[in-house]
């Protein structure tokens, strides 16, 4: 199963639980690759939604778990865009995802 399978998984960006979720999956996959992203709302930090089963759903993840004969490659990509100015984080607060 693992040679080829993946995990799929969509989670609600505005429910700061990625990590957790993505520990817990990452834990019950072993060597199954996981990949994904979280949904965002052009940056108004109001409403985030998943969508399954025809529904939209707020405060949620899916995950769907893939198994193919085909090849296939997981690869990593990031939105931010790296700034010339250095920046030096005097406070944070890792619950809220505040800096």
């Amino acid at each position: 199963l693992k040679d080829h399978s993946f995990a799929l998984t969509l989670l609600d960006g505005l429910s700061s639980r990625e990590e957790v979720v993505l520990a817990a999956l990452g834990a019950a996959l072993g060597a199954i690759p996981h990949f994904g992203g979280s949904a965002g709302d052009d940056r108004h930090l109001t409403h985030t939604h998943v969508y399954h089963q025809g529904q939209f759903h707020t405060g949620a993840a899916v995950v769907v778990l893939v198994n193919t004969w085909l090849d296939f490659e997981v690869f990593t990509t990031h939105h931010v865009v790296p700034r010339a100015e250095k920046l030096v984080v005097t406070r944070a607060d890792s619950g809220s995802r505040r800096v």
